[in-house]
């Protein structure tokens, strides 16, 4: 297959460049599939890398998946399973024949195999474990019995563990012999007779010591750890604070009962990206494909919030009631900033809790600078209250549209801006204070406070200055 090359430019990305020899490989092999050159195609897909046959696969027919899969050699096609999405590893796994389940599942990594099982239904469950070896049936149900979003769950048990009192020379010897069963070898630990953690050393010092040198005597006394029971998001906090490449997770006897790298990290940190963004666009974090899951799915992830704002929202429609005869005299001029002014203020309160829930979410923002928060908030939302009211005036003065109540909308814009910084800001904080994932102060909730808040505020000034 022969490839070309596009050029980059301003305008082309590296990103584009891959995206189009994807696409290139993938018209490729529907080609040869449609041919039948199973030889040629055998041949393609191992001169190219898993991640990309993993591509190739998704992109493919049902029947076809299950086809060039198993044109696969037995080390590629786990590589290449390990790269698959969730949904298309479960299709595929219950295609497979139990032996071929069984081969799949017994060489994947064991917080791979356990992400995968994780999100299958119990019976399907038990009946794969029943498919792995004994010891391999083992490791899955400790690491599946952990609560779900937990460190436990994540962990691998293929760590490099020593007694402090080998030489350097001696563990050299053991790491080549035990690395390919282990997660990575570049990180060892120090361990006592009862499995306690007590240090850790890097392969590089371990290399540049002298041949008899104990590792006890240049170990890294009471490296950073976790306990299996901690939250996954934490662990991601900690080895981003801290920089780590692996992490030590200990249980509740201070016992090393595995570790989890920081590409274990990667999945952890994307999933919970993935649903904190559902949460604040108003929608219930589901695994449900927007291309591939059914549509009543869909619809029920996406409902719940848009019902309780339909809800709040129509309460502006009583307060336009009770406002009936001075917006009988006031209506024309008072209508032409309704959008500007609820829109301004539903903007400025999104965009203030999304600041602070990830300042929650990365640790930079804790009870202890609560205070510092909301005086930020109060001063922030003063400054960019007054600019957009300087910046609506000047419009009302060059276009003369609205000019009559020009100070009300002004000073309505003010104090919109000002309470839904506020508010955008503080209500995360209270939620978390009270346990309540602030994630759930979302986009759209906010905006329909704000805009029902906003007209509130907006008509109770034009009642008092007109």
């Amino acid at each position: 297959m022969s490839e070309k090359t596009p050029s980059l430019d301003n305008n082309y990305s590296l990103v584009d460049k891959f995206e189009e020899i994807i696409e290139g490989q993938i018209a490729y092999a529907r080609s040869l599939i449609a041919k039948r050159s199973w030889n040629q195609l055998d041949r393609f897909l191992h001169s190219i890398d898993s991640h990309e046959v993993a591509s190739i696969i998704e992109s493919l027919e049902s029947t076809n998946k299950i086809i060039v899969f198993r044109l696969l050699s037995e080390y590629l096609a786990t590589d290449v399973f390990m790269n698959l999405d969730g949904e298309e590893q479960e299709k595929l796994l219950f295609s497979f024949s139990d032996n071929e389940a069984g081969s799949i599942l017994t060489a994947m990594d064991p917080d791979d195999r356990t992400r995968l099982l994780g999100d299958l239904p119990p019976t399907v469950v038990t009946k794969m474990l029943k498919l792995l070896p004994v010891d391999e049936r083992k490791i899955a149900n400790t690491l599946l019995d952990y609560p779900e979003d937990s460190a436990g769950r994540i962990m691998t048990p293929e760590f490099v563990a020593f007694d402090g009192n080998i030489t350097a020379e001696e563990s050299i010897s053991l790491i080549k012999s035990q690395s390919s069963q282990k997660e990575t070898i570049y990180t060892a630990y120090i361990i006592d007779d009862e499995k306690k953690l007590i240090g850790s050393v890097t392969l590089e010092d371990i290399i540049l010591a002298p041949d008899k040198k104990k590792l006890k005597d240049f170990m890294k006394e009471n490296p950073i750890s976790a306990s299996t029971q901690t939250d996954q998001e934490e662990i991601a906090n900690l080895i981003h604070y801290y920089e780590l490449m692996v992490l030590p997770i200990i249980d509740i006897r201070n016992r090393l009962v595995g570790i989890v790298t920081s590409d274990d990290i990667f999945h952890v940190v994307h999933e919970e990206t993935r649903e904190d963004f559902q949460r604040f666009t108003g929608i219930n974090p589901t695994e449900v494909s927007y291309l591939t899951g059914s549509i009543w799915s869909l619809v029920a992830s996406r409902s719940g919030w848009v019902l309780v704002l339909l809800f709040v929202a129509g309460f502006s429609q009583d307060l336009l009631l009770n406002y009936g005869d001075f917006l009988a005299d006031q209506w024309v001029d008072l209508s032409l900033f309704f959008t500007v002014l609820v829109g301004v203020g539903g903007n400025i309160g999104s965009q203030s809790s999304i600041l602070v829930i990830r300042g929650i979410a990365t640790g930079e923002i804790t009870p202890k600078n609560t205070m510092q928060l909301i005086w930020r908030a109060l001063l922030s939302g003063v400054i960019m209250g007054v600019l957009l009211a300087g910046v609506l005036i000047l419009r009302i003065f060059i276009f003369q549209t609205g000019y009559a109540i020009k100070w009300v909308a002004a000073l309505t814009m003010v104090f919109i801006v000002i309470i839904a910084n506020f508010l955008g800001a503080i209500l995360p904080i209270i939620l978390k204070r009270f346990k309540i994932d602030p994630a759930i102060v979302s986009a759209p909730l906010i905006s329909t406070l704000m805009d029902l808040g906003g007209l509130i505020l907006y008509l109770e000034i034009a009642k008092r200055l007109l």
